[in-house]
């Protein structure tokens, strides 16, 4: 940009000189150079902007008309550096997370995509990288405004921990290990065959129903909820009975309730055009579901005294039971899967509230409660939860003074599933697929020597004893779909492996081969549109993994984004969201579990509409009784307790001689129309300005309209009929 640009109107120093005279001699020239950082979104009618970097570090907005190419840079648009643009494609997102990319994972034709992709803003804009240091840089050529400017791409600026090229049979040193470069893996030193998930009891029977699953998997048991609610209506005074059916319609409520838009009011007796009124009054009232999760929150009279002591007391219980219940019915198979859940959860914490919140941004719920799950991989069914207490109380965890806090939590999730076979004479050889927040070397070595099991993860930031540079440097030297694999010369059978795929995955092993398996299908769409899937090659332990890996995301989609139950019940209450979201994992494994074993789901797929089919029918076996039994609080003994006869009420003129004034409002009578029916009358039933209050059916006090409709209530309640 030419130096009178910035010499504003006239103003001088106290020379007398202006910003462009003064900057000519001062030995600068006349011009200033910079380099474009940022682009701004061009609008109509307005003219294009620039945000520039000038040689001093500081920036400036400009526009176009004023932003000029240096002279001597016309010929950059023929260097050798200028890369033709290439054809951006739709790709489908990996199990790894691209903030995570090392700064090599990179290709050459990823360039052009990556400045116009990775570095737009949140309003639209282009975010040019820039750096002063040319050396640190990847020299790139972006055109703006018919102008080919140079914008580089960061380079990691520590030197030491830039890896070299591995060759064949070269050996590199990574923390207290070396690792030497082979050709592959081909004969996998785990010999045991792989097996599936089996259940321990006779669960699924020819007389097995889906209701029977849910229950086995409960949490609880429907005595001790009812015990529960008994113990705590007797310290309120509440006198009522309280049965078993109680129990059922309440868990029945808690799943129908999630097939409702949010904030629907689901003891509503009005019609809302074609869509009939839910009416859950029928199944069980307000006051009594209300008090049942506010009792099931309390806990028994034992667990809350502990509460000070340890603040998640009326929690235990569930989560133990939820432990239980799997460890009895599930025996699980060869290969096992941990991961994070989250329970969503944004009212108050801390004193009063719940103990301990986390805030996991990349979740698509990241504020609430997390736990550490663990799902088997034949059903996918979670068979493992610990809910995160805080740092200071999971400090205080089994195997955390030995192995550190992630080691520790690994090792713990194991050690409790009872899948340890170290002293096993013919031991199963269980394998532990997990992301890179489990994935170490320090968690390899752990597992095998404790629990006697095998591992595979991908290596991220728990970098340390692994030689993750020298593999992404490697990589960053060969094609997508090829491999590097590096062997620890001083452990027995681990192994570490690089895979490129765009940017690279490095994984550390106890087992597999690395012949090759399976590709990887990756999604693409040409400049027509049309879609097209793209293999790329990678070894056989890769494919394994990123098989496995899954099970819990598919669990959580399943229960916060198809079931809601947090969407649906809102609650001030932490302990009831724990136990609602307990209770939707329950559903979850039993739905998993029978569209695997049961005929009737054996066949279908793990689609939205066959799960809502699975809970709907767990709904209408749940509470099995019988639909003239039931009916409203009170209504067992008169059905029209609630029916009033009472006036409409009024609306105001909006338009015409009458605007302004309240007339009242009127409907037809339901029984008059039947009456004329049953003459065969011509003609409307006369209009009335009454009806009946609960069923917001129009009946006028002419005749005995009112009596019919008392009776058809009496009728119908007793036939299990809705009027």
């Amino acid at each position: 940009m030419h130096a009178t640009q910035f010499d504003g109107e006239g103003e001088t120093d106290e020379l007398g000189l202006t910003f462009s005279e003064k900057w000519l001699r001062d030995g600068n020239g006349e011009w200033c150079y910079g380099k474009i950082s940022f682009v701004f979104v061009k609008k109509s009618r307005q003219p294009q902007k620039y945000r520039i970097l000038y040689h001093d570090g500081t920036f400036m907005e400009s526009l176009e008309k004023n932003v000029q190419m240096a002279p001597g840079n016309e010929d950059r648009s023929d260097s050798d550096d200028t890369r033709d643009e290439v054809p951006m494609t739709v790709d489908d997102r990996e199990d790894e997370d691209d903030d995570a990319r090392h700064p090599y994972d990179q290709d050459d034709d990823e360039l052009m995509a990556d400045v116009m992709l990775r570095d737009t803003t949140d309003d639209g804009n282009v975010e040019l990288q820039s750096d002063e240091d040319e050396d640190d840089r990847e020299a790139d050529v972006v055109t703006v405004g018919g102008v080919q400017y140079p914008v580089g791409k960061k380079r990691k600026k520590d030197e030491q921990r830039i890896g070299t090229e591995i060759a064949m049979g070269e050996t590199v040193t990574a923390g207290e290990y070396t690792w030497t470069r082979i050709e592959g893996v081909t004969e996998d030193t785990r010999k045991e065959p792989h097996f599936e998930t089996s259940f321990k009891t006779n669960l699924f029977n020819e007389q097995a129903t889906e209701v029977d699953v849910f229950r086995a998997l409960m949490p609880l048991s429907r005595t001790t909820l009812l015990n529960i609610v008994r113990d705590n209506a007797d310290e309120d005074g509440d006198g009522r009975p309280w049965l078993p059916w109680h129990i059922d319609a309440t868990l029945a409520i808690v799943f129908g309730g999630a097939q409702f838009k949010e904030g629907t009011d689901l003891w509503s007796t009005k019609r809302v055009g074609m869509l009939p009124a839910p009416d859950f009054g029928r199944q069980l009232s307000r006051d009594r579901f209300q008090r049942v999760l506010r009792y099931w929150a309390r806990g028994l009279p034992t667990e809350r005294q502990k509460i000070k002591e340890n603040p998640w007391a009326q929690i235990d219980p569930w989560v133990k039971g939820f432990n239980a219940a799997r460890e009895r019915e599930i025996k699980p198979g060869s290969c096992v899967t941990p991961d994070e859940s989250m329970f969503e959860w944004k009212g108050k914490s801390g004193f009063g509230g719940l103990p301990h919140q986390s805030y996991i941004k990349r979740k698509p719920e990241p504020l609430g409660t997390e736990g550490k799950t663990a799902c088997e991989g034949t059903f996918g069914i979670c068979i493992y939860f610990e809910i995160q207490k805080g740092k200071l109380r999971m400090a205080r965890a089994k195997w955390v003074g030995r192995y550190g806090a992630t080691t520790g939590c690994t090792v713990r999730l194991c050690d409790a599933m009872k899948l340890s076979e170290v002293d096993q004479v013919s031991p199963l050889a269980r394998c532990v697929f997990a992301d890179s927040w489990f994935a170490s070397v320090k968690t390899v070595l752990a597992l095998r020597e404790t629990m006697g099991l095998h591992f595979t993860g991908p290596i991220k930031t728990a970098s340390a004893n692994f030689p993750l540079d020298h593999l992404r440097y490697t990589l960053s030297k060969m094609s997508r779909g090829q491999h590097v694999v590096l062997k620890c010369n001083e452990l027995e059978n681990v192994w570490a492996i690089g895979w490129h795929d765009h940017h690279f995955k490095c994984y550390v092993t106890t087992h597999g081969v690395t012949t090759p398996g399976k590709p990887a299908p990756k999604r693409r769409q040409n400049l027509q549109g049309i879609n097209f899937t793209k293999e790329v090659p990678r070894p056989d332990i890769i494919a394994k993994y990123q098989s496995e890996m899954g099970f819990v995301d598919r669990h959580n989609n399943f229960r916060q984004g198809t079931l809601k139950l947090a969407k649906t019940w809102k609650t001030k209450r932490w302990q009831t969201r724990i136990q609602l979201e307990l209770l939707g994992m329950t559903m979850v494994d039993a739905f998993l579990a029978c569209r695997k074993v049961m005929p009737k789901y054996r066949d279908l797929d793990d689609s939205d509409s066959i799960f809502w089919q699975f809970v709907c029918a767990v709904i209408g076996q749940i509470d099995s009784r019988p639909a003239s039994d039931r009916c409203r609080e009170g209504e067992d003994e008169n059905p029209t307790l609630h029916c009033k006869h009472v006036s409409m009420g009024t609306y105001k003129v909006l338009t015409g001689a009458y605007k302004g004034t309240l007339k009242s409002k009127q409907a037809r009578c339901k029984y008059c129309a039947l009456r004329r029916k049953d003459k065969r009358e011509k003609g409307n039933s006369p209009p009335t300005c009454f009806c009946c209050s609960f069923h917001d059916i129009a009946v006028c006090k002419k005749y005995n309209c009112w009596q019919m409709h008392l009776t058809e209530v009496e009728r119908n309640a007793k036939d299990g009929f809705a009027i």
